[in-house]
């Protein structure tokens, strides 16, 4: 046993006692989740902008606040597409639109019956689907400058520089260029420290 490791087969209880709570003690104390009004319905929240703008790391700030259940678009990459567009993961054909779609009609089903305060899904190219537009109640835009991007990709995913010089960065700026001009509703916040960003959402979402 632990105990008897330690201390032999007798010992004191209180110093088992105080062992017990030096090494159980928990290391994270979850915070308590804050609620919407009961009477509002579960939203669905859509965060997309270039590879490194903070994402992800929004997403997972705003599940540590909210009762919401998460997607994330790294799972719905299409293998068979990216060896046809010769490795380029950064094309928006890349994803598999129709299964990502589904699921997430799916998983919004699922939140509703859990009621959830929201349903949040993060994709580099969630905007480039029309269907998927329609299934957001508010879509987040996180806006980076080519230098950020680059310095923040080739610090944690490094790729070559002809791949970002040549189809990650061209993409974007295609797909930038698509959000902006067509979805009427986008919220845009800078890519920048990720405690004020997640400040800012959360005051947004608060609202709603």
């Amino acid at each position: 046993m632990f105990y008897q490791k330690i201390f032999g087969k007798k010992n004191n209880k209180k110093k088992k006692e105080e062992v017990k709570k030096v090494r159980y003690l928990p290391k994270y104390v979850p915070r308590k989740k804050r609620r919407r009004k009961k009477s509002k319905p579960c939203l669905v929240v859509g965060i997309s902008g270039a590879t490194r703008s903070g994402k992800t790391s929004l997403v997972m700030g705003l599940q540590e606040l909210y009762l919401s259940n998460v997607m994330l678009g790294d799972h719905y990459f299409s293998l068979e597409k990216v060896v046809e567009l010769k490795n380029n993961w950064d094309h928006p054909e890349a994803i598999d639109h129709d299964l990502f779609l589904k699921e997430a009609k799916e998983k919004y089903q699922q939140a509703k019956n859990e009621n959830c305060d929201f349903l949040i899904i993060e994709g580099f190219m969630l905007f480039w689907d029309d269907r998927m537009l329609d299934l957001l109640d508010i879509k987040i835009w996180l806006e980076i400058d080519r230098e950020t991007c680059y310095t923040r990709r080739m610090k944690t995913k490094r790729v070559s520089e002809n791949y970002f010089n040549e189809k990650l960065w061209p993409n974007y700026v295609e797909y930038n260029k698509l959000v902006k001009n067509k979805v009427q509703d986008l919220l845009i916040y800078e890519s920048e420290d990720q405690n004020t960003l997640l400040s800012k959402v959360e005051k947004m979402l608060l609202d709603h």
